[in-house]
């Protein structure tokens, strides 16, 4: 399970007067230029500084598409990374900021909303290996109200702490049980009502996962009593 997601890599350039010649201090129509670093641009600019709406090529490959403001991606745009990587939306000063996509290379995406090249505020996020989360994010990392569906079927509603579980929630079970309780990374970990399949009522202290006292169908267990009843 991812636990956070990293600042977007992305690159952007400020175009000065010295990189773009024959420029005036006012708007220009489209007009393509090969910068020194082997990049080309095409649109339009202000005081020697890519502004507006125009395509920027790198010599590595990426691409992005959409407005300028002063020499940065900033507006709504698509870039496309050299490796794959696509994303589409807004921009703020060169960062995804505001509401978009991320499509990754290898089959992840978010979409969401974004502050200053993090995922924040609330997205939804299917991972590569098929798990999907939906909820809050605050810099990259889960945090808030969420859901998440594992693999195997499973299901967390609750609450999340810097990217697990944390806290009060709820998972159901693709075996038909289900838990109602607290959490802590991830694990049954508090005070918890356990649910099997067979409609049997565990209620309780757990820690790290493990009942450890309560009660079973009204019937006082401990640990060790209930492991007998469980075999």
């Amino acid at each position: 399970m991812s636990l956070c997601v990293p600042k977007i890599r992305l690159v952007f350039f400020l175009i000065t007067m010295s990189l773009i010649v024959a420029c005036s201090s006012s708007m220009n129509d489209n007009k393509s230029f090969l910068i020194p670093d082997g990049s080309k641009y095409t649109g339009t600019y202000e005081d020697g500084l890519l502004h507006g709406v125009g395509k920027l090529e790198w010599g590595n490959g990426s691409t992005y598409e959409g407005e300028f403001s002063k020499g940065l991606m900033h507006g709504n745009g698509k870039l496309v990374e050299f490796n794959g990587d696509i994303y589409e939306g807004q921009f703020y000063q060169g960062l995804p900021h505001g509401e978009g996509v991320y499509i990754y290379a290898n089959g992840e995406r978010y979409e969401g909303q974004f502050r200053n090249g993090y995922y924040h505020g609330n997205g939804k996020l299917l991972f590569a290996d098929g798990m999907i989360f939906e909820g809050v994010f605050n810099n990259g990392i889960r945090e808030g109200k969420g859901k998440l569906v594992y693999l195997n079927g499973d299901v967390y509603e609750g609450e999340f702490e810097r990217g697990y579980p944390n806290g009060l929630g709820a998972l159901l079970g693709a075996n038909g049980s289900h838990y109602i309780g607290q959490f802590m990374n991830g694990e049954f970990h508090g005070q918890g009502k356990y649910i099997y399949s067979n409609k049997d009522v565990l209620e309780g202290a757990f820690v790290a996962g493990v009942f450890v006292s309560g009660t079973l169908n009204g019937e006082i267990v401990t640990k060790d009593t209930l492991s007998k009843y469980e075999e």
